[in-house]
């Protein structure tokens, strides 16, 4: 028995390494783990697995906690769990008494989960099925331009200007694309410029092979905000991608997100100081960096832990411009359905356990800038990994992090394709985002 639980404890430790060494990030290192504890709870009436699965649990559970403890916490859980494994087998083994026959009650559940599994079946479908998500997105598509670009506020039309810049005279800014990525990097030094700030470009090159030959480092932009004398510690980051997937223009994925970031940074010039700060254009959050250590988010988060900056929490803005007021335009993951609008007209903010505070910090200040309302949802860690954006590795080290997001490829049928383009936004509301994070990141009355 002993010795069985050290072979799998030994096998287990060793595809970890590997896929460490692959260069995975530490949040999909945990993706990974939960499948190979749910693979092992299957055979929970063995003590080893049953010990193991819970093992792997615990392990992504305190990893973005233990820090460098991570790996001598996880060995004393191995040799505690050798020790005890007789006595798990034991327990295990005893005799257990014969069930009844069920009762009506066990029976209604049944029936009643049943149901449940039944009317989720559609949208777990679509999800598993991204060309159907389309059709049924695009079937209820609104009319574009959503409004004429001739009547659009000033604020709106700044939006817009970025928008277009970016996502067509710029067009595809993959890792495919070093050269569109300069070009990106340079506009939104010059437009950060323009706006009497100080930006710096921090390079850093892949860590793992690339399937091409890249000559240039990928560059984060960063411009930082002093704090105000006698606020209080730890800095806001407010962060945005700028790259796009390979062979789309990446209007709303994610230039909106990144013109959002552009216009606060010039908002926050002129406004009220309180915390520190740091304003950061991620490279490197779509394929084929994504959930690898080339991320520009992770670099970025290390670097902070690295340099002993305290920070306070993230704003990831994930993809601001798409809406549709149409009903049943705004998908969901099954079993959230019931708790939400099911008309595309607003902003989500994702968070998970340990960020809670950020996020209600952020619901609470948030009505005082902006009228686009905004929805939640608080993720367990298990499932964290389904908000595909830069949170994820603030959140694997442990940091505070929350995404706004219009919920991507849940509204969006244009997510990751070629007909992601300007005309497609509603400009007026993302106007609205920018003036609810300039709320959120004034000082407080």
């Amino acid at each position: 028995m002993r010795t069985r639980l050290a072979a799998l404890a030994s096998l287990l430790w060793a595809l970890h390494y590997c896929a460490h060494c692959r260069g995975w990030a530490g949040w999909a290192l945990d993706l990974g783990v939960v499948v190979a504890a749910s693979l092992l709870w299957l055979g929970r009436s063995r003590a080893e697995f049953l010990l193991g699965s819970a093992g792997l649990i615990f392990a992504a559970a305190i990893r973005p906690w233990a820090g460098a403890g991570f790996v001598w916490v996880n060995a004393g859980y191995v040799l505690a769990a050798v020790y005890a494994a007789p006595r798990v087998a034991q327990a295990l083994s005893r005799t257990r008494p014969a069930r009844s026959l069920p009762r009506p009650a066990a029976i209604a559940g049944a029936v009643a989960v049943f149901a449940a599994l039944a009317h989720e079946a559609r949208p777990a479908w679509l999800m598993a099925r991204p060309d159907l998500r389309r059709a049924a997105l695009d079937g209820l598509a609104p009319t574009f331009p959503v409004k004429d670009p001739k009547t659009l506020t000033p604020a709106a039309a700044r939006l817009r200007r970025h928008v277009v810049a970016l996502a067509r005279e710029i067009g595809e800014r993959s890792v495919y694309s070093p050269k569109a990525q300069e070009k990106t990097k340079d506009y939104l030094v010059a437009r950060l410029r323009e706006a009497g700030l100080d930006p710096e470009v921090v390079d850093f090159m892949p860590e793992r092979p690339f399937d091409f030959a890249r000559t240039v480092p990928f560059r984060n932009v960063e411009a930082v905000f002093a704090a105000a004398p006698g606020a209080p510690k730890g800095a806001w980051v407010v962060g945005a991608h700028y790259d796009t997937a390979p062979g789309t223009p990446g209007a709303d994925d994610n230039a909106s997100g990144t013109a959002v970031l552009l216009e606060i940074a010039a908002r926050l010039k002129d406004a009220p100081r309180g915390r520190e700060v740091r304003v950061v254009f991620f490279a490197a959050e779509e394929p084929p960096s994504f959930g690898t250590r080339d991320m520009g988010s992770l670099r970025y988060a290390r670097s902070l832990r690295a340099r002993g900056v305290a920070l306070h929490g993230l704003v990831n803005l994930e993809m601001l411009g798409y809406y549709n007021p149409k009903p049943g335009s705004q998908l969901f993951p099954p079993f959230l359905r019931p708790f939400y609008p099911d008309r595309g007209e607003f902003l989500g903010a994702v968070s998970n356990l340990r960020s809670l505070g950020l996020l209600r910090e952020l619901k609470a200040a948030w009505p005082a800038g902006s009228p686009v309302p905004l929805e939640s949802v608080v993720l367990p860690f298990v499932f964290s990994t389904v908000a595909l954006s830069d949170q994820l590795n603030f959140w694997g080290q442990g940091d505070r992090a929350v995404m706004l997001s219009d919920t991507s490829f849940f509204r969006n049928s244009r997510y990751h394709q070629g007909d992601d383009v300007p005309d497609t936004l509603d400009y007026e509301k993302m106007a609205a985002a920018v003036e609810g994070v300039v709320s959120v990141l004034s000082p407080r009355k």
